[in-house]
């Protein structure tokens, strides 16, 4: 079952500031998940947005992994809307789970 992205709207002092939380399950594509966010992103172009999000992605830009496929299309969201990731590179994964060999 796709989770969507969730947004919210959060005012202090007069400002505005969306949130978009979003978790994109390993087994299935990013493509809707990403088409959402995009939407949402262009919905609140003149605010000062932040994702918060798991896209079960790998890459170099936000830990010390190589890029796979699915770390090139959130790369291409990042660049399409000049975001700005504030991961620490170094960072380990927040979860390791079991692999199995097939």
């Amino acid at each position: 079952m796709l989770k969507k992205p969730v947004a919210i709207e959060i005012e202090l002092s007069g400002e505005k500031f969306p949130k978009i939380s979003v978790y994109c399950s390993p087994s299935e594509e990013l493509g809707e998940n990403i088409n959402e966010i995009s939407t949402l992103l262009l919905s609140f172009s003149q605010e000062k947005i932040v994702i918060l999000g798991d896209f079960n992605a790998k890459s170099s830009i936000w830990g010390p992994r190589n890029t796979d496929k699915r770390g090139n299309i959130v790369h291409d969201l990042i660049n399409q809307f000049d975001l700005m990731v504030v991961n620490d590179s170094d960072s380990l994964p927040s979860f390791n789970g079991p692999c199995v060999l097939a």
